[in-house]
């Protein structure tokens, strides 16, 4: 996260909501990487559950929330 902060100039509790989404895009682009340990699995689902913030009100948020439980 800090890394992001750090190339995106903004503090990550003032991302707009686009950003998140787009952040949600590239990490479920990713996701196989996060079966590589369980340090892998918890900071992966930590920062996809934060790119979905607050999860509701987006275009498709709904269909994002439901990718995550699929398989």
């Amino acid at each position: 996260m800090p890394a992001l902060v750090q190339v995106l100039e903004i503090d990550k509790h003032e991302w707009p909501t686009s950003v998140l989404r787009r952040l949600w895009e590239i990490l479920m682009e990713l996701e196989t990487g996060r079966h590589r340990s369980q340090a892998h699995e918890a900071r992966w689902l930590n920062i996809v559950g934060y790119a979905l913030r607050p999860g509701y009100g987006f275009a498709v948020d709904d269909w994002r929330v439901a990718q995550l439980g699929a398989p």
